[in-house]
């Protein structure tokens, strides 16, 4: 790492100073860390509570915010070291809330100045932050609005006990800054004072009927709605770690928007074919190379989710690029629209002759959950099960049903090679071909069919 060579007699001023800080944050942990850290976002705690929201019992509109870390993009520590309490509009719109960096010149503690300048500090380190006479004593200030002068710090004698200098109106409970120590006589620009500046949480309160758009290094904590009561849906997607492992329990949090219904068929009147997919072909490709990245760029691909290449920005993330032709796979880092970017791409990739290329999740298997019900049916029946490789993209499965009215109800969970699995989800809203040959909407991931009972035939015996 860069380095400030220090020797005695050595001069430091505010280059040498500034060149010092430098080395260590910019050319020193945050070049590291920007090398490390492939996803931004909030960090994860045993319990996984760091910012969770939820609503203050006994109140109409207060929610608390846990204390919490994230670090974004430019390596910012989001920091909220307490809990809070945030009140919340109620409006016709639902409202969500969201977290960015800030930095504040607060120091820890709150603090509480008599009218003789006796400064006592709850939480307070005045030991570490002032220095009183005769030592270059240091000048501080006040969030307030009734002693709103610069005071000199006499004498420090605790980390929370001080005497300063002035005129004062008698407070308690306040915040306060340091100015800082300069030259006798010099006047500072009102920039160069508050000299401490630290990592700290910017909150937004974000009113939208539908989920908003945030900048990258803004992370979304949670959705409050008054439509019944006052009702607060975690939001914090943007964690350290997409594939969530909760502590104690073998259940994944994780979902593949791709998993749709595709098509219906009716096999002797009473056997129903469902054919469904859960990943991305790719017809055609090229393959850019740079200095940083390996680019695969999609020109031509489909699914029954996507039907072209418009794909949503990181919907790939931590997915697999997979050959059938060889059963190669790479994992793909994260893709921009239809470009996947790849760290390493193996040299048995690509055979440049009858690849088949399909972009699937970074699992194991997939499982389809089918339950049916109807007149005809016990309310006991149990449900149908189907597993399959995920390496396939797409499948089939059969399933009897009765005559008339039936309803089919449709989930999935995933399951990685460790055999933890994701909870049982809704398949995508999108259009299949019923057994009609019609298109039909997938909707809360059923359907309904009704098959006639045939007719007796009437035999004439006369």
């Amino acid at each position: 790492m860069s380095r400030l060579k220090l020797s005695p007699n050595l001069f430091l001023e505010v280059n040498e100073l500034n060149k010092l800080i430098d080395f260590l944050s910019i050319d020193g942990y945050k070049l590291i860390f920007k090398q490390l850290i492939k996803e931004y976002g909030i960090a994860q705690n045993a319990d996984n509570t760091m910012f969770k929201v939820s609503h203050k019992t006994g109140t109409d509109n207060v929610v608390t915010i846990n204390s919490g870390i994230a670090i974004d993009s430019n390596i910012n520590i989001i920091n909220l070291p307490q809990d809070i309490d945030i009140t919340i509009p109620n409006t016709t719109n639902k409202q969500w809330l969201a977290v960015s960096y800030a930095s504040t010149n607060n120091e820890v503690g709150t603090v509480n100045i008599s009218a003789q300048g006796n400064l006592s500090g709850e939480g307070t380190k005045f030991l570490s932050v002032l220095r009183g006479q005769p030592n270059f004593p240091t000048k501080i200030k006040f969030s307030s609005n009734k002693n709103k002068e610069e005071y000199e710090v006499v004498d420090v004698t605790s980390d929370t006990e001080a005497t300063l200098a002035g005129t004062f109106v008698e407070e308690k409970g306040i915040n306060y800054q340091v100015i800082g120590t300069f030259t006798p006589g010099y006047q500072p620009n009102d920039d160069d004072k508050l000299i401490y500046e630290y990592d700290s949480f910017l909150i937004h309160v974000i009113d939208s009927a539908e989920k908003p758009d945030v900048d990258e290094n803004t992370f979304l904590l949670a959705c409050v709605d008054f439509e019944n009561g006052i009702n607060v849906i975690d939001e914090r997607t943007n964690l350290f770690n997409n594939k969530l492992d909760i502590e104690g329990s073998e259940t994944i949090i994780n979902n593949n928007p791709f998993v749709s219904l595709i098509r219906t068929k009716l096999f002797n009147g009473r056997v129903l074919d469902l054919q469904f997919e859960w990943g991305y072909k790719i017809h055609k490709y090229e393959l850019t190379t740079t200095s940083t990245n390996n680019i695969i760029g999609i020109l031509d691909g489909s699914s029954n989710y996507i039907p072209n290449t418009n794909i949503p920005d990181n919907v790939f993330n931590g997915w697999k690029l997979l050959n059938r032709k060889n059963m190669v796979s790479v994992d793909i880092d994260y893709n921009k629209s239809n470009s996947l970017y790849i760290s390493t791409i193996s040299s048995a990739l690509i055979t440049g002759e009858g690849d088949d290329f399909i972009i699937v999740p970074n699992f194991k298997d997939i499982e389809v959950e089918a339950k049916i019900s109807g007149s005809n049916y016990d309310d006991d029946a149990p449900n149908f099960y189907f597993k399959f490789s995920i390496l396939n993209r797409k499948s089939r499965f059969h399933i009897p049903i009765e005559y008339l009215d039936t309803l089919i109800e449709l989930k999935y969970r995933m399951i990685d090679e460790e055999n933890k699995t994701t909870t049982f989800q809704d398949f995508a809203v999108t259009q299949f071909e019923n057994i009609n040959k019609e298109k039909e909407t997938l909707g809360d991931s059923s359907f309904s069919i009704n098959v006639p009972e045939p007719e007796e035939v009437k035999r004439n015996y006369s």
